[in-house]
């Protein structure tokens, strides 16, 4: 599995555990759920140590990484690590031009690909259902999943035409990047009302 790989799932694992108001989660815990996550996906996997866990935070907590609030609480004689602002997730970080232009360079697409994209992307434009959902009315999630929802169909739709786009659009990181990616787009569009 490759190192970015193994990051990631490292990276979301944390994720999940600084944004959970219901428990203490100590430097041990959060090996463990590292390791769980690494082990959910690869049984092979070795784990990780403590050490790794603390350069994992350090470069969430840059602004270079994800800038996140992450706070540690003392309890006695130990530290509990958690998030300064509990609705912080590093799903919701917006994407920046370098990352933009990562998505697009490691899709490797061709110029057919490119025109591709642009339809798929066009389609979830033009799509009622889901436009009608980015509104101050609904919440951030409920728009996300709607949006996920949608953008899932359209990609299989597209799947009896164009088998090997959809597998580099499916692959685990570029896909929840793309969804970021369009998502943060309209509803800054949309529902802030900021024009790109």
């Amino acid at each position: 599995m490759a190192t970015n790989k193994n990051a990631t799932i490292r990276y979301q694992a944390l994720n999940r555990c600084f944004r959970n108001p219901g428990r203490q989660y100590y430097i041990e815990d959060l090996i463990e759920a590292c390791n769980i996550a690494l082990l959910d996906i690869d049984p092979s996997s070795t784990g990780i140590k403590r050490r790794q866990v603390f350069d994992d935070i350090k470069l969430m907590r840059d602004s270079q990484g994800f800038d996140a609030p992450i706070e540690s609480y003392k309890d006695n004689r130990k530290a509990f690590y958690r998030y300064a602002n509990l609705s912080f997730s590093i799903n919701n970080q917006p994407l920046n031009e370098k990352e933009a232009h990562q998505l697009r360079e490691g899709l490797n697409l061709s110029s057919e690909d490119k025109v591709d994209f642009e339809r798929i992307k066009d389609k979830i434009h033009k799509n009622d259902g889901v436009m009608s959902f980015f509104n101050k009315g609904n919440s951030k999630d409920n728009i996300r999943d709607k949006f996920e929802e949608e953008l899932d169909n359209i990609l299989l739709d597209f799947v009896n035409t164009k088998l090997e786009l959809y597998n580099k659009l499916s692959e685990d990181k570029v896909n929840v990047t793309m969804k970021r990616l369009w998502f943060n787009e309209l509803y800054d569009q949309k529902v802030r009302g900021i024009a790109i």
